[in-house]
């Protein structure tokens, strides 16, 4: 037996099990692109909603909305405001 295969075999494991151990890393297919994560007041979408393409979302005087962006990043809306989601993916 050579002298290098153990070697060979070894390192073949190795990169099966980080590439198998990045595959966590990858978004699920199924998570919506943005949610209404809180709303305060009127407003013309509620907690829960998914935000996609075209949505326009308005807030009433002393109301506010938050948006969740695939869970890692936020957007505020305060007060007598407006705003259209032009495009929304990945």
């Amino acid at each position: 037996m050579k002298k290098w295969l153990p070697l060979v075999i070894v390192f073949l494991i190795l990169l099966g099990g980080i590439w198998f151990w990045s595959l966590g890393a990858l978004p699920d297919e199924n998570r919506a692109l943005a949610t209404v994560s809180e709303v305060s007041g009127t407003a013309s979408v509620k907690t829960g909603d998914t935000v996609e393409s075209g949505t326009v979302i308005t807030t009433g005087p002393d109301s506010s909305v938050v948006l969740s962006w695939f869970g890692s990043g936020e957007t505020r809306l305060g007060p007598d405001s407006e705003l259209l989601i032009e495009t929304a993916y990945y």
